[in-house]
């Protein structure tokens, strides 16, 4: 039936297997023969096993194939026969397994010389790795021809199967003997050697550390399981190692240098050597000291894993032998960092390198690193003999930028810090039996033989075992040693190279005791020889003098190994003997110390974060008491907690600024008083007799003693009672109920009563008048000591929250005053005198451009003179050198502002500007319409009427165009929506001029759609864009300034930017890379913003189309596929009419030839050849489309009249175009134009004998190529002319200065394509234009521009159309494969899958057009063959079928300005996933499509939405849950969901037109049933609609179903009395999705019939229709029934559980 999938049936497979002659290629070229396979279809099998058809099939894989053959099918049958092979079929793989000869054919393809084809190499990588299993014995001749090829991947990959495969325990030992024999692995080594290839290193590399985790794992297996490796012996072995050392140490035989990619990859296998283990070991085995590097705290162990004490002692033997045969190399390796592979030198942005450090040298210190981290003196020893960690220092300070070098440098120091004296054991032992080499190949362990490793370990023999003493855990350790630094590391720098605690092991495994006495060498010779101490003060002066330039890069790292050595020097075991090394020189000793007290002090709190909830509460404990269950407001609780954090913050220093000195209030002599100013609100004064704390008389000594300044009389100090009216808790600290006066006489007081004191009096207060102590003045400074009420008062100054909370203000009033003034000192550079403000410390993102005419050659004086700021240094890619202030200069001044009008003045006379800006700049804004405002930017004196109407009443929007009432004049205009800014354009210039203008909007946020078709989605990558919205042919073809954006509230909104020249849109990073500052240079004139508020997109869309004008409705064969060519005759249009007739595929219209009319009108075929051509046409049922140039031919019958461009008052601008045609272009703007062409238009129409039914308006930019000699187009009088267009602006195009009845074509420039469709809009025709502006859909349709066929062109071309849907163009017709032109076809290409992927993808775009010329291959669906031209061919098949939907969409956009293709946050504006999704798209609201849009894959990843989702054909119910899902991807049809609840009108059967499948077609529906279903219930809806354009008609149809039953109710309004003979009104299909169970009956209630519903597909039913359900997916289908929406208002069906 119609819904179902036309695939290929496999009784056709069936059939051709019955035949006696059939041949294998004829087998394969069946698209489910690889399933049938699969499937054990016994037929095939057998046929695929007869000896011929197995060879030929190997032959397939291993034999290149015909360079002849077309390049998309060359490799398409050896990958059939790959898959074939490798399909798990056991008969198959039996019978290669089982014939010799067969296995050496297939062995033949590694005799050939490298390199492989990689595809092939793929190809035969899968099928030999299918026979291992089977016949892994058969694979030993042919190892070193793979070895051979191990620069191809995939040979590299087959080797490491070779080596994981198989399972059995009695095969796999075998075949690892067999590869270890075969010298697998030092073979993998030599192929290191400089002679061979980078890729070959890195593959051998590769291969060999792939192989090290693998053959580890065996050892944790249990008894059973185990499997001795060999190759895990041989890769551990001495003599491998310094096998690997001579490979990497060999010069190239060539240039006699160190290759680096040798060194490189054989660090790497070192390191992987030198590696911890990933095993989790016992008590015992963390005793000998294997497991601290792989410790697993709190994880259970299960036996299998454990690593036994001797095994942990036979893998230390293996590092120490690994490291025996590294020392040596050591010098080499040292010699490497001074004198690495020769590199040529780097240019960055901090200047040259030369030369860069280079990844040899990195490599080398990583592998130091490794080495020190052992904790073995002997590595230590031969570090310092090398002076390798000097050479290390020297390269950290001398490659500065380097992060990578400062962590492993870093690393390299921390690790000497934590050093513990272990020395290396060179050994012998009769029974020792690692780190030897082999002599005995069989898989055991125990190999004694000791020939070699006598030769190069000493031997020590120890005879008893250390006492590793009692269990302990980590933390007891720490507390043992507490002398040891604990150095943290991140997991990215964390080495985990196995270090030897416990003491050095002897030959039996056994330890030795550390040596008691703390010393070590390398940290002796970093101190004493290398310095380290000096450097590191070094290294922080110069970064102190740079600071104001540039920051050192090692600064961070350099902090770390500063507080490392000052965390050492604080462990007394370590302390001594750096202080002795340290003491060596007095001089650094104390410049050490004076650094680590202050300038590291100063560093380190800098560096410092410190979470807010981590100061303790500044109150005391009554002010606690007392608001600890308060329940702030939300707002109010964050105001107390960060104004107790300032509070808490104020450093000892605040005090001192507002008068009251520190020295007043502190004791010098008493430390401990009031010493922390940072704790100064939690001092208690509380003075009770029973605290028997000294402390508090000794603080009250200290407050009574200090100097307060002179006191003012008597009279002035408040009264004992007004003083009492002082409540406890604003004075900030604890009050004694009682008198604290009165305490003085009570010997258990701590206050002792001076012995010249008077008594006090009845009331409990001092006698200030018979006190001595209140009336003694200091000599010195004329203050008096303090007084009771002088205490009470400064503590209420001091510690009350009212007064904090004062100078809480005062801080932030200073801080914002005097931080700007501070970074402009610092900052800026000196702007002219009495010229301009502003800043220039200004983030890089919204540095806008001061000389947008040039960037070339501008000094910093000619920077200067225009006001603007200069950076020398280029921080980015294409940011500005010159770049505007903020504010800018160049800003305009608001003079007088009105509801009409604000007048504005620019801002400084004396900046100089080249070009002439407006004497009189006023902006006006207006509410044009429901959501939709106009902000127009113009010159008094020449005033614009752009429709903008005169409401003054903002429905939405606020504008703002100053800042505070204090603020200057200066123009900061800034349109916000419900308290969100939306548009700022404070960011940069307002500048209005004859030949200029710009205008800067900062974006409310990052996502940003159109523009240009072109993506601005700023997450780092896409910055500094620039893009030049002129249409020529040699940049675009759709200029639309249009973006739709979202603001701080998630709502969408739209901005289109109506200029009266064309503009440059110039995209910069913003403010942080979230929001962009889009810049908008003209070329001079007006600039108008038009803002559509939305909320949500499909408002955006209907805003837009009512401003713009209502997109034409597309005739129903406008939506389908078109066919044009540019062949210079009509040959290859007759081909092509019978190719795609005979091949059954379905278009609509066709051209001829672009070569008919190579002029406006004017035929360029003979008349025979014309009309033989439109009968062709006539007699296929295609429509006549015919292509139009603007140009119209000098001298020819349609040049006639005035309204042609003209160069000037005279002459006409003429040019060329073609080969040899002079021509003339029509002045759109002209009065008389019109009549000109309707004239012209309808004398082409009389010379025809067919109507034409639309036409494609080309070349339209417009396109001329003019001669520099005949005109001489002066563009000096143009200020500003885009970078992209100086090559072409006069050579490609009209001349900007050429003039039009209404201006110069500059400015008529950006209209020139929708003028252009406006005339071509002739009554009931629909053309399409090739170049698009705003406004061209309400004349017609789009055409996507040409790209060539490559993947990304795809992507680009799909992203195209979603942005021009977005403004304002919902048909837009894609070219499905591109358009070649002149460029030949790149022969690597799989050219067929990217046909058929994007014709596939085109089948669902709003319209298809092909267009081709010369090219080998058009590309048309019937030049293909075999399966790509049958899914091609299924693929236009099924657009046809949906057509009523697709033109029920059209009508929506031409109703609703809505796309009919639209990106997934149209539909989905809540689902933050979607927003900047460009790889799927909707097809109006009710699918969701997901294009393959790269090289064969069985697989997709989309994102699913969340809700309900079905296939659209198959109905196979998904659960959206918003996320990426992988789907199986199928290459017949492409992947496309149902949305639940929605529901597609369709066509039941195609034919091969749009109006002949309306006529001869029933309609038929696809329901997707969305579901609430709920234990107690189940409801389901779904709706849907569909337009009859013939009619004006849109039928509705809504379905629902519960647990009992369902409907479909099918209403129509006027249909019945509107309805015409010949039209089809019948629906005689539906399918339903997500039926469940299946139902007893359907009911037919327009004719009172009940259908049996049968789960049999081929059940014939009765006349009346048939029922039938797939159970597998809940799909009910219902065919052959006659619901006829012109007999009844009312139709319904139902289905009954």
């Amino acid at each position: 039936m119609f819904w179902e999938c036309n695939s290929v049936s496999s009784s056709q497979l069936e059939s051709l297997l019955e035949k006696e002659s059939v041949g294998l290629p004829e087998i394969l070229e069946q698209e489910d023969v690889i399933q049938e396979c699969k499937n054990q279809n016994k037929k095939l099998i057998d046929f695929l096993c007869q000896p011929a058809m197995l060879k030929e099939l190997i032959n397939l894989v291993v034999l290149e194939p015909s360079a002849a053959l077309d390049e998309s099918e060359r490799f398409k049958l050896p990958n059939i026969a790959s898959e074939i092979l490798t399909c798990e079929n056991q008969a198959l793989t039996l019978h290669i397994a089982s014939e010799e000869s067969l296995l050496q054919h297939l062995y033949t393809f590694v005799d050939q010389p490298p390199p492989l084809n990689p595809l092939l190499s793929s190809f035969f990588s899968k099928a030999f790795a299918a026979l291992l299993v089977r016949k892994s014995d058969q694979t030993k001749p042919v190892v070193k021809d793979f070895l051979r090829h191990i620069g191809t991947s995939s040979i590299s990959d087959l080797i490491l199967t070779l080596v994981t495969c198989g399972d059995d325990t009695t095969v796999r030992p075998m075949l690892l003997n067999w590869l270890d024999e075969s010298r697998l692995v030092q073979s993998i080594i030599e192929l290191l050697h400089p002679k061979f290839s980078r890729d070959t290193h890195d593959n051998a590399s590769q291969l060999l550390i792939a192989i090290f985790p693998m053959a580890r794992e065996e050892e944790y297996q249990t008894v059973t399981e185990k499997v001795e490796d060999p190759l895990l012996q041989t890769l551990e072995d001495p003599a491998t190692v310094d096998l690997l050392l001579e490979v990497m140490f060999t010069p190239h035989p060539e240039t006699e240098a160190y290759c680096e990619s040798s060194i490189i990859n054989g660090i790497t296998i070192l390191l992987s050597l030198l590696k911890a283990r990933n095993s989790k070991s016992t008590e015992s085995t963390t005793a000998l000291g294997f497991s601290a590097a792989t410790y697993h705290a709190g994880t259970a162990v299960p036996d299998s894993e454990v690593t036994t004490p001797e095994e942990a002692a036979r893998q230390k033997h293996i590092l120490v032998a690994t490291i025996n045969s590294i020392l040596p190399k050591l010098p080499d390796f040292t010699d490497l960092l001074v004198n690495p592979p020769p590199k040529n030198a780097m240019n960055t942005t901090a200047g040259p390198l030369d030369p860069p450090l280079g990844a040899t040298r990195l490599s080398v210190a990583k592998l130091v690193s490794a080495l020190i981290a052992t904790n073995y003196k002997d590595v230590h020893l031969k570090l310092i003999e090398c002076k390798t960690v000097d050479i290390l220092l020297d390269l950290f300070f001398k490659y500065s930028l380097n992060n990578f070098l400062h962590a492993h440098v870093e690393q390299c120091i921390k690790k000497v810090f934590s050093f513990k004296p272990i020395s290396i054991q060179k050994h012998t032992d009769e029974n020792k039996t690692v780190g030897q080499p082999k002599t005995d190949k069989s898989p055991t362990r125990e190999t004694p033989d000791k020939s070699k490793t006598e030769e190069k370990i000493e031997t020590k023999q120890e005879d008893t075992p250390p006492d590793t003493g009692p269990e302990t855990t980590p933390e007891e350790e720490d507390a043992k040693d507490p002398a040891a630094p604990k150095m943290e590391e991140t997991e990215d720098t964390m080495d985990t190279t196995v270090p030897l605690e416990d003491g050095p092991l002897d030959s039996s495994g056994e330890s030795e005791s550390p040596a008691k006495p703390y010393e070590n060498p390398l940290l002796d010779h970093l101190i004493a020889q290398c310095h380290l101490v000096e450097k590191i003060l070094k290294g922080f002066e110069m970064n102190a003098e740079d600071e104001a330039r540039r920051k050192q890069a090692y600064m961070g790292h350099l902090l770390t190994i500063a507080n490392s050595l000052v965390e050492l020097l604080d462990k007394s075991e370590c302390s001594e003997f750096i202080r002795n090394v340290m003491n060596s020189c007095e001089a650094t000793s104390s410049n050490w110390d004076s650094f680590v007290k202050e300038k590291l002090v100063e560093f380190n709190e800098k560096n410092k974060i410190v979470h807010r909830y981590n100061y303790s509460n500044s109150m005391n404990s009554l002010d606690e008491d007392g608001f600890k269950d308060m329940q702030f407001a939300q707002d109010n609780a964050q105001q107390a907690n960060f104004s107790n954090y300032q509070m808490q913050e104020m450093s000892e220093h605040f005090f001192d600024s507002f008068g009251i000195n520190n020295e007043e209030f502190n004791n010098d002599s008493d430390p401990s008083a009031l010493a922390n100013a940072k704790n100064i609100s939690n001092i208690s004064f509380g003075l009770d007799d029973d605290t028997g704390d000294d402390s508090a008389k000794e603080m009250f000594d200290a407050v009574c003693n200090q100097r307060v300044g002179k006191l003012p009389p008597m009279s002035a100090w408040p009264t004992p009672d007004e003083v009492e009216d002082i409540p406890p808790a604003m004075t900030g600290a604890t009050m004694d109920t009682g008198n604290p006066w009165d305490s003085a006489t009570d010997p258990k007081s701590p206050l002792k009563p001076s012995p010249v004191a008077t008594p006090v009096t009845e009331t409990g207060w001092a006698d200030f008048d018979n006190n001595p102590a209140a009336s003694t003045v200091d000599s010195n400074t004329g203050s008096a000591s303090p007084t009771k009420d002088a205490i009470v008062t400064k503590r209420y100054l001091l510690y009350s929250t009212p007064m904090r909370v004062i100078y809480t203000i005062i801080i932030c009033i200073l801080i914002g005053f005097v931080t700007p003034l501070l970074l402009n000192q610092n900052f800026e550079y000196s702007p002219p005198t009495n010229q301009v403000t502003g800043t220039c410390h200004i983030e890089l993102g919204v540095r806008t451009a001061c000389f947008p005419e040039t960037d070339e050659n501008v000094t910093e004086a000619m920077c200067l003179d225009r006001g603007c700021c200069y950076q020398e240094l280029n921080l980015g890619a294409n940011a500005s050198l010159c770049h505007h202030r903020i504010p800018s200069s160049h800003l305009l001044n608001v003079t007088q502002q009105t509801a009409e009008v604000v007048q504005l003045v620019n801002s400084y006379a004396k900046v100089t500007w080249p070009d002439k800006k407006v004497e009189k700049p006023a902006v006006k804004a207006r509410q044009v319409s429901p959501g939709h405002v106009g902000i127009l930017f113009f010159d008094e004196d020449n005033p614009i009427d752009l429709g903008l109407g005169d409401n003054t009443e903002f429905e939405q929007v606020q504008l703002r165009y100053q800042g505070d009432e204090n603020d200057d004049q200066r123009l900061r205009f800034q349109v916000s929506k419900d308290e969100k800014v939306l548009l700022d354009l404070s960011y940069g210039p307002v500048i209005l001029g004859a030949t200029y203008s710009e205008l800067s909007l900062l974006i409310a946020s990052s996502l940003v759609y159109g523009l240009g078709g072109h993506e601005f989605s700023f997450e780092g990558q896409h910055v500094f864009q620039t893009q030049t919205l002129y249409n020529t042919e040699k940049m675009i073809y759709h200029s639309h300034p249009f973006f739709m954006g979202l603001d701080g509230n998630r709502n969408f909104f739209g901005v289109y930017v109506e200029s009266e020249t064309p503009l440059t849109i110039e995209v910069l990073p913003g403010l942080d890379n979230l929001r962009p500052l889009i810049v908008f240079h003209s070329m001079g004139g007006y600039i108008c913003l038009h803002i559509y508020e939305g909320p949500m997109p499909r408002d955006v869309s209907r805003q837009l189309a009512a401003h713009l004008g209502q997109p034409k409705l597309a005739p129903k064969w406008a939506l389908g596929y078109h066919i044009c060519r540019n062949t210079g005759g009509i040959t290859e249009f007759k081909a092509a009419v019978q190719g795609m007739a005979d091949a059954g595929i379905p278009y609509d219209s066709d051209c001829i030839d672009e070569s008919l009319y190579p002029t406006a009108f004017q035929l360029g075929i003979s008349s025979a050849n014309l009309e033989s051509a439109l009968t062709i046409l006539t007699d296929s049922d295609k429509k006549f489309l015919p292509k139009q140039n603007p140009m119209v031919l000098v001298g020819g019958p349609f040049h006639t009249g005035e309204s042609f461009i003209m160069w000037n008052v005279t002459e006409e601008y003429q040019g060329m175009f073609g080969e040899d045609d002079m021509v003339v272009l029509p002045d759109f703007s002209h009065p008389d134009v019109a009549s000109w062409w309707t004239t012209s238009f309808e004398s082409m129409q009389s010379k025809l004998s067919v109507e034409v039914s639309g036409m494609t308006l080309a070349h339209n930019s417009p396109l001329i190529e003019t001669d520099p000699f005949d005109f001489d187009c002066d563009l000096e009088e143009l200020f500003f002319i885009p970078r992209e267009l100086n090559a072409t602006i006069d050579t490609y195009s009209v001349c900007p200065t050429a003039e039009h009845f209404e201006g110069s074509h500059l400015t008529q420039h950006p209209q020139y394509p929708s003028d252009h469709m406006t005339l071509a809009d002739v009554p009931n025709t629909y053309s399409f234009s090739e170049y698009s502006s705003p406004g061209l859909s309400a004349h017609g349709g789009v055409i996507a521009s040409s790209m060539h066929p490559t993947w990304s062109n795809m992507r680009a071309s799909l992203k195209e159309v979603l942005e021009l849907g977005l403004a304002g163009n919902p048909v837009v017709a894609m070219n499905p494969c591109g358009v070649l032109g002149a460029v030949p076809l790149n022969t690597s290409m799989i050219l067929d899958q990217i046909c058929l992927r994007w014709y596939q993808m085109a089948s669902l775009m709003p319209a298809m057009y092909s267009f081709y010329g010369n090219e080998k291959m058009n590309r048309l669906p019937y030049k293909f063959i075999g399966s790509y031209r049958d899914w091609i061919q299924h693929s236009i098949e099924q657009r046809y079928k949906l057509m009523p939907y697709f033109h029920t969409l059209a009508h929506e956009g031409a109703t609703a300005g809505a796309p009919i293709v639209r990106p997934l946050f149209y539909e989905f504006p809540d689902d933050p996933n979607t927003l900047r999704n460009y790889e799927q798209f909707m097809v109006g609201n009710g699918i969701l499509v997901s294009p393959m849009m790269e090289l064969a894959t069985t697989q997709l990843l989309a994102y699913i939405p969340y809700g309900t989702w079905f296939g659209l054909w198959s109905g196979q119910k998904f659960q959206g849950i918003g996320d990426w899902t992988l789907l199986e991807d199928k290459p017949f049809q492409i992947t496309s969901h149902l949305r639940a609840g929605t529901i597609i009108p369709g066509l039941e059967d195609p034919y091969m037109n749009v109006e002949e499948s309306y006529l001869q077609s029933n309609y038929s529906l696809i329901v997707g049933l969305g579901c609430d279903k709920s234990p107690r219930s189940v409801q389901c809806t779904a709706t849907g609609t569909m337009y009859i354009d013939t009619i004006d008609v849109s039928i509705t149809f809504e379905a629902t179903a519960d647990e009992k039953s369902g409907s479909l109710v099918i209403n129509q309004s006027n249909a019945v009395s509107e309805c015409l003979t010949g039209e089809i009104t019948t629906i005689s299909s539906v399918i339903i999705y997500d039926v469940s169970p299946k139902p007893k009956s359907v009911k037919l209630s327009y004719i009172d019939t009940d259908l049996d519903v049968s789960d049999n597909p081929f059940n014939t039913g009765s006349d009346l229709g048939i029922a039938y359900y797939d159970e597998s997916v809940g799909r009910l289908q219902i065919t052959s029934i006659d619901l006829n929406w012109c007999l009844a208002d009312h139709l319904q069906l139902e289905w009954i559980f």
